[in-house]
């Protein structure tokens, strides 16, 4: 229903991730602990777990991925919060793009099978411009030829869901 909602689309919103295993959940908690990078996530029991958490992401290609201008963001959580989904940030000040069903008695799954190809199929598009904007502005060739593996892979994923 939120990930449905016309004003969502209009904002380019797209799920970056939504259900996690609990190996996932452990590394990523990792992150910033035993691993040296910035910490990831704060908890090892996250509703990612439970189908009740999503992390969401711009696709508009014309705006950055996370973007750094709030208006943006302030209409997400707005339009959120008449879903009965609430935003970590709005409530303690991190993970903006973290969103939590507060109910969470109607979890993440009720997606039809068809909403989840169409979902997948936005992903898929948003990774290879992602990946196309990245090739235009690596200058590192062993990245580039990288990245150009990574998006003739996600074509062929993309035309075998055709």
């Amino acid at each position: 229903m939120f990930l449905a909602d016309h004003r969502i689309k209009e904002l380019w919103v797209a799920v970056s991730e939504a259900l996690r295993t609990k190996e996932r959940q452990e590394y990523l908690y990792s992150l910033g602990r035993t691993l040296p990078w910035p910490k990831r996530t704060w908890t090892l029991s996250s509703n990612h777990l439970t189908w009740n958490a999503i992390d969401i992401f711009c696709s508009d290609p014309k705006l950055w991925i996370y973007p750094e201008w709030m208006e943006w963001w302030r209409e997400v959580f707005m339009i959120a919060r008449r879903y009965s989904i609430k935003s970590l940030y709005q409530t303690y000040g991190i993970e903006k793009a973290h969103l939590e069903n507060i109910r969470q008695a109607v979890p993440w799954n009720y997606l039809t099978t068809t909403k989840m190809y169409e979902l997948f199929t936005q992903q898929l598009e948003a990774a290879i411009n992602t990946n196309w904007v990245l090739w235009n502005l690596c200058t590192e060739p062993d990245l580039k030829e990288a990245l150009e593996k990574m998006n003739k892979l996600l074509r062929s994923k993309r035309s075998k869901k055709d």
